[in-house]
């Protein structure tokens, strides 16, 4: 890609390193009007954001470990133990999918960043959500990014009830069937250790 220069010589744009581009997903509007509460697991705004400026300040890092992740079959992944996200390559946030995975995983840093333990079906539910919120505020089928039926129904209900500047709750029947469907992948019955950022 070009731009044109003074001079009206083409001069190429340098490329934005991952970490850069990780930190302006999690600022745009698409991410920044996400807001909800899942039981005990809050995503807000104000979450995406700090974890935003943790990710540009190299607080929380950012790393390639393409063969063990493609080995598991992931785009990428947060590890609160050591305040890093991990990507399977470069090219992950190019697609929207890929950008809805950053964000599902920038959810998890989200819990980190409050230095709160989290049930796993909980926070797998959340983050799932995120990942299709997402997705709709991008004029995207979330169906595209396989996630489960109920997934997708609490994210779309959740969204339309939605009001700016105030968290949305999820009901319990929400919150039931998301945790039922997070069972249903195999994530455990028990909690997250988040050590806070």
């Amino acid at each position: 890609m070009f731009i044109r220069h003074h001079s009206c010589f083409p001069v190429p744009i340098p490329r934005l390193t991952l970490s850069h581009r990780l930190a302006n997903l999690l600022l745009t509007p698409a991410v920044q009007t996400i807001n909800f509460r899942f039981g005990h697991v809050h995503v807000f705004p104000s979450h995406f954001r700090a974890v935003a400026a943790a990710v540009r300040a190299g607080t929380l890092s950012v790393a390639f470990d393409p063969v063990r992740l493609a080995t598991e079959g992931s785009l990428a992944e947060y590890d609160s133990g050591n305040d890093t996200f991990s990507f399977q390559s470069d090219m992950v946030m190019e697609t929207a999918g890929g950008r809805a995975t950053a964000v599902h995983e920038a959810s998890h840093a989200c819990a980190d960043f409050r230095n709160r333990d989290t049930a796993i079906r909980h926070e797998e539910g959340a983050a799932h959500i995120c990942e299709a919120w997402y997705l709709l505020n991008c004029g995207i089928d979330p169906t595209t990014a396989h996630l489960p039926a109920n997934v997708i129904k609490a994210a779309t209900d959740m969204r339309d009830r939605a009001l700016p500047s105030v968290p949305v709750r999820a009901t319990g029947t929400e919150i039931n069937t998301v945790r039922r469907d997070m069972a249903n992948l195999k994530y455990e019955n028990a909690f997250y250790d988040n050590d806070g950022i």
